[in-house]
């Protein structure tokens, strides 16, 4: 409990520390993932994806409903670990050329990772991305995905109610 008392030697003097001196956690942390129906995103645009559920938000800091993004609250600013995965299906018919997955700090990209197909288009793809990076309070994150097909066809961010396939996550590094 956070009232427990330790004690600690200095020097031969015995001091009396709370536990909740002591602790510490990876937190602010939260995990989102896409829910309900797939997210249609347009061909050659770079799209913001809509992680519409939480598996958990210790700070109620991800938004799931409006802006889809992580915004670090008060007294929260440090290093970041931050990860996505996207589950991403091409239409019937259709494969994709390229897939482009940004991490966007503030609306400007932080960082992006390309996969390209020319010579061997496919229809499914499962794109991901980490970054470690410093955040000050009111930052905010973003996931954006771009695609291209070889017919200019839609693609999805698809979604599954007992697994989640398509996720987006940070938490703060301790002592970084």
């Amino acid at each position: 409990a956070d009232t427990d008392e330790l004690l600690i030697s200095d020097a031969g003097t015995l001091k009396r520390v709370d536990f909740s001196h002591l602790k510490s956690a990876n937190t602010p942390a939260f995990e989102a993932f896409r829910s309900g129906s797939a997210q249609t995103i347009s061909n050659a645009s770079d799209t913001k994806i809509q992680f519409n559920s939480e598996i958990f938000d210790t700070a109620g800091a991800y938004d799931a409903s409006t802006n889809y993004r992580f915004t670090v609250p008060s007294g929260q600013a440090g290093k970041y670990f931050i990860y996505s995965q996207i589950w991403m299906q091409a239409q019937t018919s259709t494969t994709f050329r390229d897939c482009q997955l940004a991490l966007k700090k503030n609306g400007s990209t932080h960082k992006r990772c390309y996969w390209y197909f020319n010579n061997n288009p496919i229809r499914w793809i499962i794109p991901n991305i980490t970054a470690t990076m410093d955040l000050s309070v009111g930052d905010y994150i973003e996931m954006f995905i771009y695609t291209e097909t070889t017919d200019s066809a839609t693609t999805s961010v698809t979604h599954n109610a007992s697994q989640p396939e398509s996720n987006f996550g940070a938490y703060r590094i301790i002592g970084a």
